[in-house]
Formats: C-alpha cells, sequence, structure tokens
C-alpha cells in the first residue's frame, strides 16, 4: 500500500491524482488521513508510477504530480497500533483490512489474510460489516511471536488495533427514598430502548414504565445500579429533579437491555447483543446509549462509532450517544483557557448518524468552575474526527442529578454528560 501525501492546497476530490494512478496500474484503496490517498501497489505498477512520473508530460499528469507532497508506503508502524507488548497486554485485537474500490481485489485480500491465519494456526472471529470487508478478532494470547510478526507485516492489513473496552458513562451513589410516580391512566407513552446494565426488579416504582425486558448479561455481572439509574430519567427525569423548569416534561416508557456489565464489555460483544436487540423489537426507534470508551482521534472514526452508523442505517433507528466524561486534571472551565485538555469526546459520541449529548450547567453556584447555560467541566467536547461538529446538543442536567436506585431510593448520579 502506498500513501500519496497531498499538499494542503489540494486535499478536495477535485486535486487527487486519479490520472496518475489509473496510468500506473494502482488500485484507490480509499483515505488514511484527511492529506493522504492511499492506493494499492505490488512490483510492477511501482515501476509504471515511475516511468509515467518519468516520461509522462501531460498537463493532467503534470496537475496530478503538482499536488502531491511525498508517497511512501503504509508500513509497520501505521499498521500497528501500538507496539507488540502493549497490543498482547490488552489480549483481543482486531484485524481491519483495507477495501479497494474493486471489490474482486477485496475479496483476494480478504483471502490472503485467511490463508496467513490458516498457516500459523492462528484462531480468528470473522466479524462480518456492512460495507466492506470482515473484521477479524483475535487473541494474541493464544499466537507466538513468529506469527505474529507475519501479521503485522502482511501488506493488506489496515490496522492491528487493541479491541476497545466500553464503560458505563458516570457512577452513581444512593442518598435515600424517593419513588417515582406511576404512569396516568389511559396515556400512550413512547418507548425507548435502554441499553445499558439493565433495570432492578426491586425497583418496584420504575417497574410500570419498563416495556419490555431483553437480557445478555446476568448477575454477578451486571448489578443494575446504572442502568435503573438511566432508565428513571427516561421515564421521568423532570419529576426526580425538582420539576426544574429547564428539564422536558416528556415522558417515556422503557424497553430495557441489559447488554453491559457493570465493569465494561469488549466492544464486539456489546455490538453482538445491541444489533440482535435492535433487530428483535422494530417499533423501537430510540435507543439511549449512555456508555463510552477510550477518546477519539482526530483522524479517524473510532470502530464503535462505524458500527453504529452502519446499524442506523440498515434499522433506521437513532441512537442517542454520550459525548463522555471527562474526569482528568486539570478541571475545565469556560472558556476553555488550556487547549491541550484530553477532554475530546469519547466513543462512540463520533458516530456520524447518532444524536451526541453533552451536559449544559443548569445552576449558578459561588466559586462554581462554569456558570449556567455553559457546557458542564465534566462533559467531554468536540470536535469529532475531521472536524465534524460534535456534540450535537448540550442537554441541560444537573451535576448530580437525582435518579432512581435499584432499591427504589432516590440516588445521585456523579456528574455525567448523557
Amino acid at each position: 500500500m502506498l500513501i500519496l501525501k497531498l499538499r494542503d492546497t489540494a486535499i478536495a476530490k477535485s486535486h487527487r491524482p486519479n490520472t496518475l494512478a489509473a496510468e500506473a496500474g494502482l488500485q484507490p484503496a480509499g483515505v488514511g488521513r484527511i492529506e493522504e490517498m492511499l492506493v494499492a501497489a505490488n512490483a510492477a505498477s511501482v515501476q509504471a508510477l515511475a516511468r509515467v512520473i518519468r516520461t509522462r508530460e501531460t498537463q493532467q499528469i503534470k496537475a496530478n504530480l503538482s499536488a502531491i507532497e511525498k508517497i511512501h508506503a503504509w508500513d509497520k508502524t501505521r499498521r500497528m497500533v501500538g507496539t507488540v507488548a502493549e497490543l498482547r497486554a490488552r489480549g483481543r485485537v482486531l484485524l481491519s483490512l483495507f477495501r479497494y474500490h474493486a471489490a474482486d481485489a477485496t475479496a483476494r485480500n480478504v483471502d490472503a489474510l485467511r490463508a496467513v491465519l490458516l498457516q500459523h494456526n492462528i484462531h480468528s472471529v470473522e466479524i462480518p460489516q456492512r460495507w466492506g470487508p470482515p473484521v477479524m478478532r483475535v487473541d494474541l494470547a493464544a499466537i507466538g511471536d513468529q506469527a505474529m510478526e507475519a501479521l503485522s507485516m502482511f501488506p493488506g492489513l489496515r490496522s492491528i488495533f487493541p479491541e476497545p473496552r466500553i464503560h458505563t458513562s458516570a457512577a452513581a451513589f444512593g442518598i435515600g427514598p424517593g419513588p417515582l410516580p406511576q404512569p396516568p391512566a389511559g396515556v400512550e407513552h413512547p418507548v425507548v430502548g435502554v441499553f445499558d446494565t439493565g433495570t432492578a426488579a426491586s425497583a418496584t416504582s420504575l417497574r410500570p414504565w419498563i416495556a419490555s425486558t431483553t437480557s445478555y448479561v446476568l448477575p454477578p455481572d451486571t448489578d443494575y445500579v446504572h442502568g435503573t439509574a438511566v432508565a428513571s430519567l427516561v421515564a421521568g427525569a423532570k419529576i426526580l429533579n425538582g420539576d426544574h423548569a429547564w428539564l422536558p416534561t416528556t415522558r417515556c416508557q422503557v424497553h430495557d437491555t441489559c447488554g453491559l456489565e457493570a465493569a465494561g464489555g469488549n466492544t464486539t460483544d456489546l455490538i453482538v447483543r445491541l444489533a440482535e436487540a435492535v433487530r428483535n423489537a422494530p417499533h423501537v426507534k430510540v435507543w439511549n446509549l449512555s456508555l463510552g470508551g477510550a477518546q477519539i482521534g482526530d483522524h479517524e472514526f473510532s470502530y464503535f462509532a462505524q458500527q453504529l452508523d452502519a446499524l442506523s442505517d440498515e434499522h433506521q433507528v437513532l441512537f442517542v450517544v454520550a459525548a463522555g466524561n471527562y474526569t482528568g486534571l486539570p478541571r475545565r472551565g469556560w472558556p476553555v483557557a488550556d487547549l491541550h485538555l484530553e477532554d475530546r469526546l469519547s466513543s462512540p459520541g463520533d458516530s456520524v448518524r447518532a444524536l451526541t449529548v453533552g451536559a449544559v450547567a443548569h445552576l449558578d453556584s459561588p466559586g462554581a468552575m462554569v456558570a449556567a447555560g455553559h457546557p458542564a467541566p465534566y462533559s467531554r467536547r468536540g470536535p469529532g474526527p475531521v472536524f465534524t461538529p460534535k456534540p450535537d446538543l448540550g442537554r441541560v442536567i444537573n451535576q448530580y442529578p437525582h435518579a432512581l436506585a435499584p432499591q427504589c431510593g432516590w440516588m445521585r448520579e456523579g456528574g455525567r454528560s448523557q
């Protein structure tokens, strides 16, 4: 794989060196960073590229060459997201293949990787994608150094990256009793899917608001705390928080989907559960995901975000996703004084199709870091990759909102952005 690094003035699609690539027999394979055009090459096409550069003097070729700042290979340093030791420490990794413009070239690349996996006796799990080749999941604990080297040198791999871990978006703390009022008789409420740690049967005042339940995780892997809190806010955030004027009056019933472990889960496991849950509940068109993983990058959309976009397109649903919580130091005020904080969105808040929600403070207080109406200090901020505008909106919320605990008592949740 070759990287054609474009000049800053030639990033637009209309300036890409497509004629040069075609004459040299290079196979387009998308983009890397915003200024990088990727092309598949072999020994013959590299020689053809050199010949075109030396001998072709057409105006189009000259324009194509003037758009290129540098040509270099997509090597091991770009392929490996971390050192071998770092990847081994994480255990499971995902192998992402290049997707070429020609479907037959992509298919040959998949077959070539399967051959390498078979040759080195590497067990893998293929995860089908809505677009492009499958992603392969491999447990590095089960393979040796020689097999690892073979994977790292396979030219058709775009990246080898640790499988992301996903956690709930906030901790919660019980502080006393306070039931949720029952649904009014004769009123039909919208149903929102809540994909979380599940709701507790002991939260008795919440039960009438649970329209249906699906469970993928059972105790002791879940304690129902976070899921109960989130579901209670869906059912009655305004009532549970003193009828504050800035909170909406809308109340919804909940399709309770227990799909996330209390201690967090692996992304591929969550995607399988979420995809099945969405398929099995076609009447649910809005799904709440108060969860998040690592901070996003500047150049590529996170794996989880890409999967959410695919599910949204396939099932015509809207995911409402947390912007994520910034818990690092120094704490952030507003306007932002330090532009180098690690407070960008967490995955999958970079999902293009999702509604990504940040938090806005709703009260003034002496000594507070932000004023009412400003982004809360704990709420992560945008932009998304390649400057996509995120989060999509800021929701008014107390830094410690009241919600229900599993025992049907009140709780206050630690600062949360959605």
